[in-house]
């Protein structure tokens, strides 16, 4: 299945319960988050400059951004 959205998307990420993929929006300057359930965009999360990969921390609970268009995650 394809989902469709807008901009450059670089990653992707899915949480450890299987719920959501978090997808970083080089040119949007946000992460979509997609239901794997429904397949819809459920919502978006604002983060730095070029966001363009992902992962999350051992534990699952924390997701870092590398942001390439600056000098933070």
């Amino acid at each position: 299945m394809l989902i469709p959205m807008p901009g450059v998307i670089h990653d992707i990420a899915i949480d450890q319960w299987c719920r959501n993929a978090y997808v970083p929006n080089y040119t949007e300057n946000r992460l979509d988050v997609i239901s794997l359930s429904s397949n819809d965009d459920v919502g978006d999360i604002e983060v730095g400059s070029h966001p363009s990969h992902l992962d999350f921390d051992p534990s699952g609970t924390r997701l870092y951004v590398a942001n390439r268009g600056g000098s933070n995650v």
